[in-house]
């Protein structure tokens, strides 16, 4: 049987092997082939098309595969989910996905809100169509809100307004690129509004923020660990690292990952994996995003195996081409995975590679186990307000959690700035 990968990256070499282990052969479609699959190891096919549409990959398969032995169509990008799943479902795939109405809700962060509506996991929120009304007002007058594009992801869009902003600079921003966004979301049709001309408002909900692995067989749900995400500060509010499991208290991460499992109950969840993105005060645990898939481009995965031993990238495709997830779902230790993500700062024309220091292996702490730069020398990036992405990451593997454990992260932090600090020219 056959698992079709879109656009998975072929850095992320464990999904390859896994879906080899579990005796899947692979198809990979994407927009642009690179030198990883020229030695032909990588994958069985590859297939490069000039747009992911439904209709285009439908017609890529269908020239590889015979008709009944595709068992699973993956992807780790979130605005490709829904066209993931119309794809199982269109293809009468035989594995195992969330149901198209879950898919649609936890992409549509209107539709999230509204299926979560009277229970403790949402904010005070407001759905407004700029289409029907012209002159909106600023709700919760005195308080911050948050505008976001329903269909939004890696924060795009994303308006935080304090009660001094000026809040119609902030709408018209956000509804500027609601097009864009709703036109890059393939096989997505939206059953509540029109997010061409929709925002979602919220109230901006304070406390920290982490996030939740959920995994789900035979309608079972259970939490996986709860990850902790350093805070973004200024003046380039750029993620820093997450860190599994979260340095909080027990009681703390009970009730997140008790949270976690209530909310993807009442979403129907029953096979698959979820991430769940979290805000926690002392009195409540409030949802900011979901996302069917694993998190960080698979990020996720090594955070998790890491932490746990759990070889969660496995058990999710076991899972989804229909096979029996269980025997890689075992808890083995209780480490810490540690997850930093280099810093752009305020920019500039790169020098040379992230990594020429870490590449000379002469200081690197023993507890990194990989490294990855997307940009190298030459490469212009720009800080905030017009962050022009991640440039790379590095990943630990602390042995213990105890207090011992979590001193040597925040060491391994200092290090790691100074060790993947990025040098522009002057």
């Amino acid at each position: 049987m056959w698992i079709v990968f879109i656009e998975i990256d072929p850095g992320f070499t464990r999904a390859f092997t896994a879906a080899k282990e579990l005796g899947l052969r692979i198809l990979w479609i994407g927009r642009k082939l690179d030198d990883s699959f020229t030695s032909g190891d990588l994958c069985d096919k590859c297939v490069a098309v000039n747009e992911l549409t439904a209709e285009e990959i439908t017609s890529a398969i269908q020239s590889i595969v015979a008709t009944g032995n595709v068992s699973a169509v993956w992807t780790l990008k979130d605005q490709f989910v829904p066209l993931a799943a119309g794809l199982m479902q269109s293809l009468g795939c035989n594995g195992r996905f969330a149901s198209p109405e879950l898919v649609a809700t936890t992409k549509d962060k209107g539709m999230l809100r509204n299926a979560l509506a009277g229970t403790p996991f949402n904010p005070w929120f407001k759905l407004i169509d700029l289409s029907k009304e012209r002159n909106v007002e600023r709700p919760l007058k005195g308080q911050t809100i948050v505008i976001k594009p329903p269909l939004g992801y890696s924060s795009i869009g994303v308006e935080k307004v304090k009660p001094d902003d000026d809040f119609q600079a902030a709408l018209a921003r956000t509804s500027s690129i609601l097009t864009k966004i709703a036109e890059s979301v393939p096989g997505f049709a939206d059953q509540e509004f029109n997010p061409k001309t929709t925002v979602l408002i919220e109230q901006f909900v304070g406390g920290t923020e982490f996030s939740a692995e959920v995994f789900a067989h035979n309608g079972q749900i259970e939490c996986l660990g709860v990850c902790g995400k350093s805070e973004m500060v200024p003046p380039y509010f750029e993620e820093i690292s997450y860190c599994m499991p979260a340095p909080i208290d027990h009681a703390t991460t009970q009730r997140i990952m008790a949270a976690a499992v209530d909310i993807m109950g009442i979403l129907g969840l029953s096979s698959g994996m979820a991430h769940v993105e979290v805000k926690v005060t002392e009195s409540a645990v409030t949802v900011l995003d979901i996302g069917l898939r694993l998190g960080g481009s698979g990020l996720t995965h090594d955070l998790v195996h890491a932490s746990t031993g759990i070889d969660l990238v496995k058990a999710v495709l076991a899972e989804l081409a229909g096979l029996n997830p269980e025997p890689y779902l075992t808890k083995m230790r209780t480490d810490i995975g540690l997850l930093y993500l280099l810093q752009v700062k305020d920019g500039g024309r790169l020098v040379r590679s992230p990594l020429a220091k870490a590449d000379e292996g002469k200081d690197n702490p023993k507890e990194l186990v990989n490294a990855r730069s997307f940009v190298g020398a030459g490469d212009q990036l720009t800080g905030y307000p017009n962050y022009s992405g991640t440039p790379g990451f590095a990943f630990f593997h602390i042995p213990g959690s105890d207090r011992t454990a979590y001193c040597r992260a925040d060491e391994l932090l200092k290090e790691a700035a100074e060790l993947f600090a990025l040098d522009y020219e002057t």
